[in-house]
């Protein structure tokens, strides 16, 4: 059964609008199986039609449909959806781009997912708003007590902890200490940052409300890296940024990333503040040390 309809808005143009009769006339629809099942039933005969996109094999179109007794559209009703035509195409148009938004910033979670490192967001009060894979592995091995709010094993580290904590809600920059591991007392790092500006936006629009502080948790003897791939898709970094990006986010200089990549320093330089830590994940800020040549999460 083919539907005439839509045979014939494959070929017209975004925007324009059709009525049905210029595709078939009502005699000739009436005789088709289209009509009998699926037109008849409904009791409708004409259409007024629009494509309100069309990319590659993929149209999204318009459909006002009518019973038979009301006739076709009067030329009030025409002038109306003509008038409404762009801001249909524009209403469109937005909803792709925002499932594009929404798909890249889900793709950017998913990263975070796949991390060694652990990453804990807190909202304004401290509160537990958001913690990957990892952290949850973390917080199974003693590591991290992750429940409203966030803490360790100690009593001492997680006052320690608090009082990072503390000063990035107010703004600073936060800083770093070392926490030993319950199970095996190796030793672990916790970087504790405050989030500003665009970051604040990016996690509230994936749905991660009143976000303040960011934690990092680095465990030295687990440097899994993830697959470039995912990096770029996330991020929109191109390949060679992404080489950086994951080289940089181990802690090692300039110089070392430079050699490890056999890249020059000056090109390391330059993809750092262009590219990467412009990036869309706020684990590219890094902690304020100003004695420190390295790089940080």
């Amino acid at each position: 059964m083919q539907n005439p309809w839509q045979r014939h808005m494959e070929t017209q143009p975004v925007g324009r609008l059709v009525l049905s009769d210029e595709a078939i006339s009502l005699a000739e629809l009436q005789s088709s199986a289209f009509y009998d099942d699926v037109l008849r039933p409904q009791n409708v005969a004409h259409n007024g039609m629009m494509v309100l996109a069309a990319r590659n094999n993929f149209r999204a179109a318009f459909n006002m449909c009518r019973r038979a007794r009301r006739g076709t559209f009067d030329s009030d009703e025409l002038r109306l959806l003509e008038w409404l035509s762009p801001h249909l195409c524009q209403s469109v148009t937005l909803g792709f781009r925002i499932d594009g938004y929404l798909a890249m910033q889900q793709a950017a979670f998913n990263v975070l997912d796949r991390l060694a490192d652990g990453v804990v967001v807190l909202d304004r009060k401290g509160r537990v708003l958001f913690a990957n894979a990892a952290a949850h592995r973390m917080a199974e091995e003693g590591v991290l007590r992750l429940h409203q709010s966030i803490g360790t094993h100690s009593p001492a580290h997680s006052q320690r902890l608090s009082e990072l904590i503390r000063v990035a809600l107010e703004g600073a920059a936060g800083g770093s200490m070392s926490v030993p591991c319950q199970l095996d007392g190796r030793l672990l790092t916790i970087l504790v940052s405050s989030i500003r500006g665009k970051n604040l936006g990016r996690l509230s629009d994936a749905g991660v409300k009143d976000a303040a502080v960011l934690l990092f948790v680095v465990d030295p003897a687990n440097r899994r890296s993830l697959p470039l791939g995912q990096i770029m898709d996330a991020y929109g970094l191109t390949h060679a940024e992404a080489r950086v990006a994951l080289a940089v986010s181990s802690g090692i200089t300039i110089q070392e990333t430079a050699q490890s990549l056999n890249l020059s320093p000056n090109t390391i330089k330059t993809h750092l503040p262009r590219r990467i830590c412009a990036a869309s994940s706020p684990r590219r800020r890094p902690v304020a040390r100003p004695s420190s040549p390295r790089y940080s999460r």
